[in-house]
């Protein structure tokens, strides 16, 4: 069935969408520039995502209530299921911890801030205040909707932040190198530029006759 023409319903769509968006828009970007930065960012996302996936075993008292209460979902968990997911999660669905979305978003606000903060001109401010504020429609739209509990989305953001942050420094600092990163260097920097000089006019006097 179509969605329903109305603001609401497209942005929900938008920033339940939003994930895949960022990644393919991530893509483009680096094919457009050829440069190999997404596919860095990328790497280190799905390094956040399988410890988060690793982590649901390991948090207690972590599976859906009609899990533990041995149950088939009622009518309401089952609605508000099918609009979590575009895909079926084929690692550990029956867990409700750490969000993957929270995950997602903790780790890309992190990088992105990282590298906007190692970078004197301070460039990310616009592109970070985007990020920040597609994240936090999703995880409101993923709260109400009963796809993530608080416990989910505390444990992706601490994750993805974590992660983010140990990825980022070990890409600057190490191998490939800062300018694999988004907003902290640009090979473009290191080229001479023009700047402003200023021109001191001198009057000569005319030789005598």
């Amino acid at each position: 069935m179509a969605i329903a023409f109305s603001p609401k319903n497209y942005a929900i769509f938008f920033t339940a969408l939003s994930p895949i968006f960022i990644i393919v828009y991530l893509i483009m970007d680096s094919a457009f520039y050829a440069n190999i930065r997404s596919i860095v960012f990328i790497v280190g996302l799905l390094l956040a995502q399988m410890i988060g996936i690793g982590m649901r075993y390991i948090i207690p008292g972590n599976k859906k209530p009609w899990i533990k209460e041995g149950r088939s979902p009622t009518p309401e968990e089952r609605a508000s299921h099918d609009v979590c997911d575009v895909f079926e999660d084929p690692f550990g669905s029956a867990y409700l911890a750490p969000s993957t979305h929270a995950i997602f978003h903790s780790y890309t606000i992190l990088y992105f801030f990282s590298g906007h903060f190692a970078n004197p001109d301070k460039p990310g401010v616009l592109p970070i205040s985007v990020l920040s504020i597609i994240a936090v429609l999703d995880l409101i739209f993923r709260k109400t909707s009963n796809c993530d509990n608080w416990s989910g989305l505390v444990w992706g953001i601490v994750i993805g932040g974590i992660i983010g942050l140990l990825y980022w420094n070990s890409v600057y600092y190490g191998w490939p190198g800062p300018y694999h990163v988004y907003l902290a260097k640009d090979k473009s920097q290191s080229k001479c530029k023009l700047k402003k000089a200023k021109f001191k006019c001198i009057q000569k006097r005319a030789p005598p006759v």
